[in-house]
């Protein structure tokens, strides 16, 4: 038998060659540069199409993210150190005590204890390190810290560290 070429079979060939053609010639004729900054704007982007992997290294800066729009809920644990943070974006204050057997370093009035540390000399064993919330009005939130001696001998000194915050809003313990 015979095979022939219908002319239906001719068109649905053309159909599926200009078909395939077209939206490479498309991907080729329109290049990034060829468009206009501010033309494309946020609705003529499909939600969540850009991933952190299509946006280049530095494009977004500080006036590119709105105000509050990253939160510390969006941000993943661990992946931010101090050196990401902008000089003056966290005010922290370090404040230190010394003390013979315990010792408190409070925080400035409005400050809060992001954290805090003990240390004691050679003959001292440290038995508490933690926030020490102000019993009366006079008092500040801050970090106490206390030791024994070993062996039972004199109180041993007592350095206390606090490290306090204006931008913290609670304690949570």
């Amino acid at each position: 038998m015979g095979e022939r070429i219908t002319p239906s079979l001719v068109l649905s060939v053309i159909a599926i060659v200009i078909a395939c053609t077209a939206s490479a010639t498309a991907a080729t004729l329109i290049t990034g540069s060829q468009i206009k900054n501010g033309t494309i704007t946020a609705e003529h982007v499909k939600k969540r199409s850009l991933t952190g992997k299509k946006i280049a290294e530095g494009s977004l800066g500080r006036r590119t993210i709105a105000s509050n729009a990253i939160t510390s809920a969006k941000v993943k644990n661990g992946s931010l150190t101090l050196a990401d943070l902008a000089t003056g974006g966290v005010n922290l204050t370090v404040v230190s005590r010394l003390g013979t057997g315990s010792s408190v370093a409070e925080c400035p009035g409005g400050m809060l204890p992001v954290s805090g540390s003990v240390s004691t000399d050679t003959a001292g064993r440290i038995i508490q390190s933690a926030p020490f919330e102000p019993t009366s009005p006079d008092e500040n939130w801050g970090w106490e810290g206390s030791a024994v001696a070993d062996g039972g001998g004199a109180a041993p000194l007592v350095n206390t560290y606090a490290i306090c915050s204006a931008e913290v809003q609670s304690i949570q313990q």
